[in-house]
Order: C-alpha cells, then sequence, then structure tokens
C-alpha cells in the first residue's frame, strides 16, 4: 500500500520525468489507478483490524485489486516500453553524432578551402594575368581590390614601381634609337641638299657674271629658280626637323595614308643613295586609328631603313595600307625583294641588340624600338621572309576595339610571298 501511495505522489509531484513516454491524459490515468489501488488496500487492511469483513466484501476488493492492479501493470509494461524506445532512439542517435560531425567536419573544410581559394588564389591569378600583359608590352598599372595592406597589395605596389620604371626605359630606348635614326637621316639629308645649294650657287654665279647682258625676263627665271631650290631645301630641313621635333605622347586620330606618305618622304633620301625604288599602295577610305604621330612614324621608318639596308642596287620596298581580314583591323605590310633573314636567327630579330649588321652600323634596337610601339598600340607585327628572296613585315593595327593578343610571329614563308 506504501508504495503504491508513494508512486502516486512521485506522478502528481514529479510529472516531468514522465513527460517523454506518457501524455497528460496517461498520466492521469496511472495516477488515477495507483490511488484507487491505494485506498482498495487501505479498506482492507482497515476491515482485517476491525474484523468487519465478510466473504462478499472481501471478494469485491479482491476483485478491484485485481482489476487496477492489471490496469496499473499493462500501464507500467507500456511505460516500459515506450521508455525502452526513447532509449533506443536516443542510442541511434548517439551512433550518428560521428557521422554528423564528420559531415561538419567536411563542410567546414570545404568552405574554408574555398575561402582560402578566394583569398589566396584570386589575386594570384589577378598578378598571372598582369604579368602576362607586361610580357606583352602592356604597361597597364595593377589596379588595387584591397583595401587594406597585405603581402598582396606589396607585391602589387613592387610591380606598379616596376612598371613605372619600364616605362621610362622605354621611352628613353626609343628616344635613343630616334636619335640615331636622326644620325641616319642626316647623312642622306646632306646629300640632298647638296644638289638644290649647287644649283642655287650656279644660278647666282651666272646672275653675278651676266647681270649686264641679261633681259629682265631672264633674272626673274633664275630668281624664280632659287627660290624654288630653297623651297626644295627647306622642305628637305624641315621634314628632317618634324621627326626630330620632341613632342609629349598624345593619342589622337590619324590619317594612314598622310602619316605613311611624311614618312615615305622622309626616308627618299636614304632610298635614292642606296638606289632603291619605294611604292606606296594604300587604299581609299581608310578609317583613321588612335595612336602617337611622332611614335608611329618611328616605327615604320624604322622598317623602311632596314628594308633599305637589305637591298642591293635597283631594289624596291613595296608599302601597302589595307583594311585587314580581322573586323576592326589595319594591316600595313612593308616588303623588300632584299637578302631575306636566315631561317635560323628569324626568331631572334625582336630581341634587343640582335642584329646582323656589321659591327657600328646598327644597335639591335630598331625592331625591338618598334615592337614596342607596335605594342603600345595595340597592334602585333607578323614576319616573313625567304633568304635571297624577300623580308615581310605586316603590322596589324586596331581602328575599333583594342587587340591582346600575340603581338609577333613568324610566318610560314612557304606559305606565303
Amino acid at each position: 500500500m506504501n508504495n503504491a501511495e508513494e508512486a502516486a505522489r512521485l506522478v502528481e509531484q514529479d510529472p516531468a520525468s514522465l513527460e517523454e513516454i506518457a501524455s497528460v491524459q496517461h498520466r492521469e490515468q496511472i495516477q488515477e489507478s495507483l490511488l484507487i489501488y491505494s485506498a482498495l488496500l487501505a479498506d482492507l487492511a482497515k476491515r482485517k483490524e476491525t474484523g468487519a469483513i465478510d466473504a462478499i466484501a472481501f471478494e469485491e476488493i479482491e476483485a478491484g485489486l485485481r482489476e487496477h492492479g492489471g490496469i496499473i501493470v499493462r500501464q507500467a509494461i507500456e511505460l516500459t516500453e515506450k521508455e525502452h524506445a526513447l532509449i533506443n532512439r536516443w542510442m541511434h542517435l548517439l551512433q550518428k553524432i560521428p557521422l554528423y560531425f564528420l559531415a561538419f567536419l567536411f563542410l567546414a573544410s570545404a568552405f574554408t578551402a574555398l575561402y582560402l581559394s578566394q583569398r589566396l588564389m584570386k589575386p594570384l591569378n589577378r598578378l598571372v594575368e598582369y604579368t602576362g600583359h607586361i610580357a606583352r608590352g602592356d604597361f597597364d598599372r595593377i589596379k588595387p581590390i584591397s583595401k587594406f595592406r597585405d603581402e598582396f597589395s606589396s607585391v602589387e605596389v613592387a610591380i606598379n614601381r616596376m612598371l613605372r620604371d619600364l616605362e621610362a626605359r622605354q621611352a628613353s630606348l626609343i628616344e635613343s634609337h630616334k636619335l640615331q635614326a636622326v644620325g641616319v637621316l642626316t647623312a642622306g639629308v646632306a646629300h640632298e641638299l647638296n644638289n638644290p645649294l649647287n644649283n642655287i650657287m650656279l644660278t647666282a654665279h651666272t646672275m653675278l657674271e651676266e647681270h649686264g647682258d641679261m633681259t629682265l625676263e631672264d633674272e626673274l627665271e633664275m630668281i624664280r629658280d632659287i627660290i624654288q631650290e630653297t623651297e626644295r631645301s627647306r622642305s628637305i630641313v624641315r621634314n628632317l626637323l618634324d621627326y626630330t621635333r620632341e613632342s609629349k605622347s598624345v593619342m589622337e586620330p590619324l590619317d594612314l595614308d598622310e602619316l605613311l606618305k611624311s614618312t615615305v618622304k622622309l626616308s627618299a633620301n636614304q632610298a635614292r643613295m642606296a638606289g632603291a625604288r619605294i611604292n606606296l599602295d594604300i587604299a581609299d577610305g581608310l578609317p583613321h586609328i588612335q595612336g602617337d604621330r611622332q611614335q608611329l612614324k618611328q616605327a615604320f621608318l624604322n622598317l623602311i631603313l632596314n628594308s633599305l639596308d637589305a637591298l642591293q642596287p635597283g631594289g624596291q620596298v613595296d608599302i601597302s595600307a589595307k583594311k585587314a581580314s580581322e573586323e576592326g583591323f589595319l594591316e600595313i605590310t612593308v616588303r623588300d625583294n632584299g637578302c631575306g633573314i636566315p631561317k635560323d636567327i628569324q626568331s631572334q630579330i625582336f630581341d634587343p641588340f640582335f642584329t646582323t649588321k656589321p659591327f657600328g652600323k646598327g644597335t639591335g634596337l630598331g625592331l625591338k624600338v618598334c615592337l614596342g610601339i607596335i605594342i603600345k598600340h595595340g597592334g602585333r607585327i607578323d614576319v616573313a621572309s625567304e633568304p635571297g628572296q624577300f623580308t615581310r613585315f605586316t603590322i596589324t593595327m586596331p581602328y575599333d576595339t583594342p587587340y591582346t593578343g600575340d603581338r609577333h610571329r613568324l610566318v610560314d614563308s612557304q606559305n606565303t610571298t
């Protein structure tokens, strides 16, 4: 009886212990059964003490005890089964915890790897991309993406400093080679100026010696000859001065027809001295290109002078300009029928200080400077040559969108002319 009362009191005072395995209704039924069972036991004990129990009352109390005792046993068995099921669920969950932990660890590792990839590989990939641009001659600065100073931003700052130095050296290289070209042109200018000066001298002497015997018409004719030869001399000197004049690098729309014609005029003296001919073929209606006039003139002049150096008397340089097969590009070709370039050195002609000219005649920087200028303008140079037959330089320049591919290449001369 005491056990039944204690159990009923526990169910009433500590219902939380049964919450997970028994509903409120179920707990109330258990508590009610325990109280009834306890009351029956108390009634039976009291009757025995007073001796006021008969067979019928005893049978009724016994039947009630059996009924409610069976209910209590069934409820206890049901609670035990539910408790076992709950324990089994917890055990099953505990068995899965290592798997959940491994899954969490895998996801955390994947997230960490992704974060490190974004944090480390993205700046590295940017550096690789920019070094590729530098290798192609594009000296655009690296734009910082990090707000804070770290190892990668320090590398970017160092690379930008290096790019500034490279640009300064490139500008110095272009200027020094420009001065060298001036030296070459000066020899031609001196030779070319000699003819009009001689004509002026002869005309002046004639006027001086025959002044009294000449008619006014003859004197005017000789004065016109002197003026014409003077204008010719001024034109020769002006072309050289235009080329040598220092000017800031200015990107502006340029008429390729006018640019090539002025460059050919500048090299005409060298062509006459070499006994060669320069042919110019420019397609009509070419769109303007965006560029630096002086630098592009220097690049084209370098190629023309190289071609003239490779010619024998009677040779010729053919210069043409037209729209390229690539959309948005113009194609400028400088071709000579000179000695050509040997196969084994064709891949080296754009290397700094590489030259096939005699000692003291070339520095090996002309084509390198030319390449740098063309690259700066978003173009490329293709080279094709057959020893003893021809050499052809083809410059492809954009007039629409910038070019980002290979900047110079060799072309199979067997498939070209």
